[in-house]
């Protein structure tokens, strides 16, 4: 038997990367799984590329495909979520990003491995960057602060960990989950009014708080083509990312989350913008004003919800990585090593029934 698997696939104006496009199609076509559906949502495109993929599907042979297209762009997030509500009840699901090439073996040995084990609710393979020996990632690791260290980023694929280890954070671009774990939750799968990658920490610290372990398998799953999204510099970027950050602080028991050393933090990413462009001070002084209380707003909703996250329940770094204090160029030479196995001796892990 072969448990039900469902892809959920996510387009915006990908006109730009058509060939990129074609090569995540074609893999899914490539599966050595029979039995998984794939759902693919273009989230209000102004381009060209929803004609282009419906055209790729067409041809594809993939057995059982939805294609669904959104009238306007609600983001990553909500497009994810319609996914999510479309499935067909599946036992396992999986978010692809449109510029991930899945690998033949990786759904069929993702699903072996979960099916051993159902307390994994989320499980995070090796993710490679498109066209290299190098790792993308292999799952994340935060601290008491909630910085986020991505392990085995730029580390050769040959020298990735061979054990199997739990995380914090399972990568949204190649991961597998369990659809019951999920369903315990209650939906939204994901929350549309966070930014980006905060949303992937508050759903596997949701997991881990439910009492389901997210993990790494050395399973090689798939190449990632991670420089095709260039990050906006722009204020408003920065302001949703800096939220999101505090978000996740107010809606913890994180000792740091009233501490001179959040405050200190944020101070410190406001230097930057500060230098670029002097001009823009006063902006910068309603900003800082503004984010810790847009963030408090918004940690105050989820725990209405009782989305609260419980630090203790989740392997991280025990305190905080003071060296992203300092600036950026001096960070990167003394900030340690982001395998795994070396950052042991400062992990805190939960007692796992």
């Amino acid at each position: 038997m072969y448990p039900k698997v469902s892809l959920l696939w996510v387009n915006y104006n990908s006109s730009g990367f058509k060939n990129i496009i074609k090569d995540s199609i074609e893999s899914i076509k490539g599966l050595d799984y029979p039995n998984f559906e794939f759902i693919a949502v273009d989230g209000g495109s102004t381009d060209d590329s929803p004609n282009f993929i419906e055209g790729l599907l067409k041809k594809s042979k993939i057995n059982n495909y939805k294609f669904i297209r959104q009238k306007e762009n609600l983001g990553l997030h909500s497009s994810w979520n319609i996914a999510y509500s479309s499935m067909s009840n599946p036992k396992y699901f999986m978010l692809l990003n449109n510029d991930v090439k899945i690998y033949p073996n990786a759904v069929r040995e993702f699903v072996e491995r979960l099916e051993q084990d159902e307390k994994i609710g989320a499980l995070n393979g090796i993710e490679i960057q498109w066209g290299s020996k190098l790792i993308a990632n292999t799952g994340a690791v935060f601290d008491e602060i909630f910085t986020v260290n991505i392990l085995s980023k730029n580390i050769q694929v040959e020298n990735c960990e061979k054990n199997e280890h739990f995380i914090s954070v399972a990568s949204a671009a190649i991961s597998m989950f369990r659809t019951s774990a999920l369903k315990k939750l209650g939906e939204p799968l994901l929350e549309e009014n966070m930014f980006r990658h905060f949303n992937e920490t508050i759903l596997s610290a949701r997991l881990w708080n439910a009492g389901y372990k997210v993990m790494f398998t050395p399973i090689k799953a798939g190449e990632h083509h991670t420089k095709l999204i260039k990050e906006s510099k722009s204020l408003k970027r920065f302001y949703y990312s800096l939220r999101g950050w505090l978000t996740l602080l107010f809606m913890s028991n994180s000792p740091y989350k009233n501490s001179i050393f959040k405050d200190t933090f944020l101070l410190k990413q406001l230097v930057y913008p500060l230098i670029k462009d002097l001009k823009n001070y006063k902006e910068l002084i309603r900003f800082y004003k503004d984010v810790s209380k847009d963030a408090k707003q918004k940690a105050d909703g989820l725990l209405k919800r009782k989305i609260f996250i419980d630090i203790y329940k989740i392997p991280h770094i025990r305190g905080f990585r003071y060296y992203w204090l300092f600036p950026r160029s001096l960070t990167k030479i003394i900030q340690p090593s982001l395998r795994f196995r070396d950052l042991r001796k400062s992990l805190y892990i939960p007692k796992i029934e």
